[in-house]
């Protein structure tokens, strides 16, 4: 995909996530950008649930598509993430036991970050119960890319000593993935959003994670930035998508 100006969910990712429930379940490789850039329609049936603590990526999803559940287990969040997003409907859970009805979504949305923290087994259970049939597991990575000060906070920010989870399970198959390179304004609580997001926050305990946030602060104020209100900041997006299988006619 092209680069995107100024949006950390830029619509060709957003268009290719919700619409790829209705493709082939060959599909691989990237999906090409829109030439306009503009949401295509959200054609499956059922919920598209994301994580509410992402608050630019469940503004992004809620664009194209009129039917989003906003997930998590802060009822702060939740109440945030509902007041900046008219219509979405906010549930209190956990991705394991989402409290979701049975075969109701269309499409899960989370990050890779989540899943270093998450229980499979339980998360497997509850996927199979919550899917609709030909529904969609995306799973999200985002890394800052560039050199500089961008590669510090990179290392910084990686789960360190911890390997990717072995995802998915096995009764789904792979349905395609795509990339994106974003570039956008960037400040300080963009910056401390983003670390707050990767998988060495996620995993932290409390005193980490303040430790964590002040090392990302401080190379902002001292570093090569110098304090800057507004710097370049480019990020790498990687979705990777799964289905449950078509049943055999």
């Amino acid at each position: 995909m092209e680069s995107a100006e100024d949006s950390a969910y830029p619509a060709q990712l957003v268009a290719w996530i919700l619409n790829t429930p209705e493709e082939s379940p060959a599909v691989s490789g990237e999906r090409p950008a829109t030439g306009s850039g503009e949401l295509a329609s959200f054609r499956a049936p059922g919920l598209v649930v994301c994580p509410a603590d992402d608050l630019p990526l469940c503004a992004a999803i809620s664009a194209g598509c009129p039917a989003v559940t906003l997930l998590g287990l802060s009822p702060s969040a939740l109440e945030k993430a509902a007041a900046a997003i008219p219509g979405a409907r906010a549930q209190l859970g956990a991705w394991e036991r989402t409290g979701l009805p049975g075969d109701s979504v269309s499409i899960l949305i989370l990050s890779e970050a989540a899943l270093l923290k998450l229980d499979l087994v339980r998360l497997s259970a509850e996927f199979r119960r919550i899917l609709r049939p030909e529904g969609a597991v995306v799973v999200l990575s985002e890394q800052l890319d560039g050199e500089g000060w961008a590669a510090t906070v990179r290392e910084l920010l990686e789960p360190h000593g911890r390997e990717a989870p072995l995802f998915p399970p096995s009764e789904l198959e792979p349905a395609g993935e795509c990339s994106v390179t974003v570039s956008q304004r960037g400040s300080l609580p963009v910056l401390l959003d983003f670390a707050r997001r990767s998988g060495g926050y996620l995993l932290a305990g409390a005193a980490a994670r303040r430790e964590l946030l002040t090392r990302v602060q401080a190379l902002h104020e001292y570093g090569s930035l110098a304090g800057a209100e507004e710097f370049s900041m480019t990020t790498r997006i990687r979705a990777r998508l799964w289905r449950v299988p078509r049943p055999v006619q």
